[in-house]
């Protein structure tokens, strides 16, 4: 059943994206992408629905991922538009959202040992309303180019056949991430580690994402974003099999942990990298619900 609802937050991934991409696109221009994100920031507001059986919360994960999913994409849009020329530095914006997650759980699992866990919801209610505000402040980029019906459509580039391998190798990188995110820590569980270490794990993994973000200029100044992503995916294997094989070793998974600095921190990078090589001006927001 912990399987069945979580994968409810990825089924919308495949639709959501890609409605709002569409929807965006046909009213145009970067202010639409700010328009759009805004709206979809207010559907967070429907997951704080109180709800206690599995239908039940299954209706809210689909209220919240729908909306949700089609947030991330219109912002990268947004931000790499900002960045212009600069787009390398796009992993040093990113790594405040990773910073951002650390704060987050470290604050609340504190607050948590104060209050009691019903207050959750609200906490969450706090800081999506929060991210809702800072919508309001994001202003449109400067200088983005006009949209002709000269550009490249979206379907003249899918029949590209590296942009098809490009899509397929990152399902498979979000599919090998399924299981990790939904059953890493029932098994750490089962195999007798305490929450404590579970949650050390956890943000052994987010340090890792956010030490690599912050090099991740330099090596896309050194490397090609070939070489950058099949590193990347030997390493995302290598994790893989380390924890499948050698999760009773509290040192192997520390180290498994550290190689999320490829498996997601790289990847995800050289995969928008690759968005913004790929697709258009006129078709990055479809791209990038692609690529989510």
């Amino acid at each position: 059943m912990i399987g069945v609802l979580m994968a409810l937050l990825h089924l919308s991934r495949v639709i959501a994206p890609n409605i709002w991409g569409v929807a965006s696109r046909q009213n145009g221009a970067a202010s639409s992408h700010r328009s759009f994100w805004r709206v979809a920031n207010l559907g967070y507001f429907y997951r704080d629905v109180l709800a206690t059986s599995a239908l039940g919360i299954g209706v809210v994960m689909l209220l919240f991922s729908f909306f949700w999913n089609a947030v991330l994409p219109q912002f990268e849009v947004i931000t790499l538009q900002h960045l212009g020329t600069s787009r390398d530095y796009y992993s040093r914006i990113r790594v405040w959202g990773s910073i951002g997650f650390v704060v987050a759980v470290i604050a609340t699992g504190v607050l948590l040992d104060y209050i009691d866990i019903g207050w959750l919801p609200a906490v969450a209610l706090v800081l999506m309303i929060l991210i809702w505000l800072n919508t309001l402040i994001i202003p449109a980029p400067s200088g983005a180019a006009p949209e002709t019906h000269q550009e490249q459509s979206i379907w003249a580039i899918l029949r590209n056949r590296q942009v098809q391998v490009f899509l397929l190798v990152f399902f498979l990188v979000q599919f090998s991430h399924g299981p990790y995110y939904t059953f890493y820590s029932v098994l750490l569980q089962d195999l007798g580690y305490s929450r404590g270490q579970i949650g050390k794990l956890w943000a052994v993994g987010v340090v890792a994402e956010v030490l690599l973000f912050i090099v991740m200029p330099t090596l896309f100044k050194r490397f090609s974003l070939r070489f950058l992503m099949l590193i990347s995916l030997v390493l995302c294997a290598l994790r893989w099999f380390l924890i499948a094989t050698f999760a009773d070793s509290l040192t192997v998974l520390v180290l498994a942990q550290c190689l999320h600095a490829a498996s997601f921190g790289s990847l995800h990078a050289v995969g928008i990298a690759l968005v913004y090589h790929y697709f258009n001006h006129a078709t990055q927001g479809r791209g990038q619900a692609l690529f989510f």
